[in-house]
């Protein structure tokens, strides 16, 4: 027996034999959670269908508490600026943040904190001991120093916190 989508409760499963992820599509004026798709599973010999929407409520809140323990715990750090800037990210889709980002960096102006020079110049004076820390680890790895286009304090500022963002997607180990 399936179980029915969690927002709407409509229970029409998909049929057996479409593909692992089997899609069925809500109405479009429904609310962007609710994806209507599901995925077989297979327990104890037998076969159920299951919304992935429930799976992707559960990532997203464990992603949520996640960033939102290191903006309380780790103050004044560019993971905390991360962490807030995935937070407020297109209406709370800091999954979406991390893909966004680690795609197009701050050049696109997706980090709102980090737009202007007086901002980035804000943030580099700051948090100037750990991006130090970055700039000579990357330095060490690849044995050649960042190229800086432009300004030293902007770049670098960027430079650290897509680094940053990089590190943690990799540690909370994202699906990008």
């Amino acid at each position: 027996m399936c179980e029915p989508c969690p927002v709407h409760g409509h229970d029409n499963p998909p049929k057996i034999g479409q593909g692992r992820n089997l899609r069925k599509q809500c109405y479009p004026t429904d609310i962007p959670t609710c994806t209507g798709s599901y995925s077989l599973v297979l327990e104890s010999g037998r076969l159920s269908i299951n919304p992935l929407s429930t799976m992707y409520t559960k990532n997203h809140t464990h992603l949520t508490s996640r960033l939102t323990d290191i903006m309380e715990n780790e103050r004044d750090t560019i993971r905390a600026k991360v962490a807030e800037a995935a937070l407020e990210y297109s209406g709370g889709e800091p999954l979406s943040f991390f893909r966004n980002l680690l795609s197009h960096g701050c050049v696109s102006g997706m980090v709102n904190s980090l737009i202007y020079y007086v901002d980035t110049h804000s943030f580099f004076d700051e948090h100037y001991d750990a991006i130090e820390e970055l700039r000579i680890e990357h330095l060490e790895d690849c044995g050649e120093p960042l190229r800086i286009d432009g300004d030293l304090k902007n770049t670098l500022a960027w430079h650290a916190f897509e680094e940053t963002a990089r590190r943690m997607a990799d540690e909370m180990e994202l699906d990008l």
